[in-house]
């Protein structure tokens, strides 16, 4: 009897979540068009259930666009792994960088450079500059932006620091060698470094995909919330012009349903970057508004009340 009563219990739990799995659905469809929906449900039931709705489309969505991102993550890594074996067996044999109490030195006449190999020359498909080497080394001189700029390198190595490119727009970051304990690199460190890093792959790519989908999620959803604060003006700047009488509270809580169509835009955009635009957006959740609310066309005659 015990083991029976188990079994149902499960059962019953499967139940509840397909149940529960296939009511988002349900109201999916029903917030992208169903005016007794809207009429009947959205603007009679409490307030935080529209936003619990949000919660979950949000999740979903942010699945759906780590799915996507997902089948990009094996070559993103193979390019990487060409890239980094690619520089490491580019690194001179001889060379060696020591960093001592924050200072370093090479065995190598200064300047030294240390060419961009052909595996990274993608490197230069993000550049507005093109970039010939790839690090290079002059302790003799302190830092002069002009002479880093002169020496067309994505890092520069002083004596004290290490410049690196911060962003696009040509913003540099200078990390000071103080904070770097003392160390030398060779040809051989880098090569157990290489391997090191490549054993840590598979991990590096769950963590990316876990912290990712947290990531997507908390950005579309409080991005959604601020947006649907200009989104619900206009939804009630057109209910005074049908001559409705939403609140912009209600106005707000229409619009966390009608902004599904703005969600499923934006996943779209990553493809066809024009349904990006706020104008788009703007016009597709008014429609939807309009469509479901103030149009004079016959609604549906039957809803499906999602269970609560």
């Amino acid at each position: 009897m015990a083991h029976q009563a188990e079994v149902a219990h499960q059962v019953l739990g499967k139940l509840i979540w397909y149940n529960n799995y296939m009511n988002i659905f349900k109201q999916i469809k029903n917030s992208i068009y169903n005016p007794i929906y809207y009429k009947n449900v959205i603007l009679t039931q409490p307030f935080h259930e529209s936003l619990k709705y949000l919660l979950k489309v949000t999740l979903l969505a942010s699945l759906l666009v780590i799915v996507i991102f997902s089948f990009s993550l094996p070559k993103f890594f193979s390019t990487v792994r060409t890239m980094v074996s690619s520089e490491v067996a580019n690194y001179p044999d001889d060379l060696v960088i020591s960093i001592k109490n924050g200072n370093a030195s090479i065995n190598k006449p200064e300047p030294y450079s240390i060419k961009l190999s052909p595996a990274s020359s993608s490197i230069n498909d993000s550049q507005k500059t093109k970039v010939e080497n790839v690090f290079v080394i002059d302790t003799t001189k302190s830092f002069n932006l002009d002479a880093f700029r002169s020496y067309s390198t994505l890092a520069l190595l002083t004596k004290t620091d290490i410049v690196l490119p911060k962003d696009e727009k040509g913003t540099i970051q200078i990390l000071p060698l103080s904070s770097i304990k003392d160390t030398q690199i060779t040809k051989v460190s880098l090569n157990n470094f290489e391997s090191k890093l490549f054993k840590f792959f598979p991990l590096i790519i769950v963590f990316m995909v876990l912290f990712g989908y947290i990531g997507i999620f908390v950005g579309y959803l409080i991005l959604n919330l601020f947006t649907l604060i200009i989104f619900a003006f206009f939804i009630w700047l057109l209910s005074k012009i049908k001559g409705g009488d939403l609140t912009y509270k209600q106005s707000y809580q229409v619009g966390l349903h009608a902004i599904t169509v703005v969600i499923f835009l934006s996943i779209l955009s990553f493809f066809f970057p024009v349904f990006g635009k706020f104008v788009i957006k703007s016009v597709a959740v008014l429609l939807v508004v309009y469509i479901n609310i103030f149009s004079d066309s016959k609604a549906e005659s039957s809803i499906e009340i999602e269970a609560k």
